[in-house]
């Protein structure tokens, strides 16, 4: 009987802490997604529709490095 329990306990914790914590896990499963789907509709989009920078790649910094007001 002893062993019933030892072997259950952890399921009972992990079980606890997924419901509490249900609602990081399904925004996190929802941003994911969401990223995932951006990233493909970027991907199908015509060219005439994607934004360019003047270099041709975006490097995701500010034209000045992120120095500001130089």
């Amino acid at each position: 009987m002893k062993t019933i329990y030892i072997l259950l306990l952890p399921i009972i914790v992990l079980l606890v802490l997924i419901g509490l914590n249900y609602r990081q896990i399904i925004s996190a499963w929802m941003i994911h997604a969401e990223t995932s789907r951006l990233e493909k509709s970027a991907m199908d989009a015509p060219e005439e529709f994607q934004t360019r920078t003047a270099g041709g790649k975006f490097s995701g910094r500010e034209p000045n490095n992120g120095v500001r007001g130089s």
